[in-house]
């Protein structure tokens, strides 16, 4: 009677034990996937601080080119002034009025400059956005599509077993299994509570989960 309670309990021990080995496993793959995912989340952190570099890059330029259409519009009213000196030398009208006709030239002019200046930056700002939201977007899906990866791997995760059979021991198990006999004690190691302090005693019948 005694010999068979110590049966039983000795089972359960093992069960026991061959539980906690898994749940230690199924918690390492977690932490794994937890890992992934935050370096899925930095990978898209850094595309979406590549893509604002990238838009005020563009931003730069666009300013580049609006200061460069000043300078030429600029040009164009000290063109338009000096025709118009041009013009009160040649048909000698009053003064007062080729210079209120200068005046608008350079007013239109000054004001095609800043339209041209408002819509550059509009499309900047509207680019900036742009580029922004949308690679965010994608690198937020992509890092959901890995996350939800892992999370299916991990949950369809069960280490592979091997069943100790007359005539084993770990080092023969290592060699025809694991294809490398010296692998007998990363073996050992995974199942020491299955098989306690004696690397050399293995049972028939005993589970064993097999490294990666």
């Amino acid at each position: 009677m005694v010999k068979r309670e110590g049966l039983i309990s000795g089972l359960l021990n093992r069960g026991r034990r061959k539980k906690e080995q898994e749940e230690a496993a199924a918690k390492a793959e977690a932490q794994k996937a937890e890992a992934e995912a935050r370096a899925a989340r930095a990978r898209a952190e850094a595309a979406r601080k590549k893509a604002a570099e990238d838009a005020q890059a563009e931003a730069r330029r666009m300013d580049a080119e609006a200061r460069q259409r000043e300078a030429q519009a600029a040009s164009a009213t000290e063109k338009a002034k000096e025709q118009a000196r041009e013009a009160v030398s040649e048909i000698k009208a009053p003064a007062e009025e080729l210079k209120a006709a200068a005046a608008a030239e350079a007013a239109k002019v000054q004001a095609a400059v800043a339209a041209q200046k408002a819509e550059a930056a509009a499309k900047v700002a509207e680019m900036k956005e742009a580029a922004a939201a949308e690679e965010a977007r994608k690198k937020v899906a992509e890092a959901e599509a890995e996350l939800a990866a892992a999370k299916e791997q991990l949950s369809t995760y069960e280490p592979e077993k091997y069943t100790v059979k007359p005539g084993d021991s770990l080092s023969k198990i290592a060699r025809d299994v694991l294809g490398d006999m010296s692998r007998w004690r990363e073996l050992y190691e995974l199942n020491k509570d299955v098989i306690g302090n004696n690397p050399d005693l293995i049972r028939v019948g005993q589970e064993l989960v097999l490294p990666d």
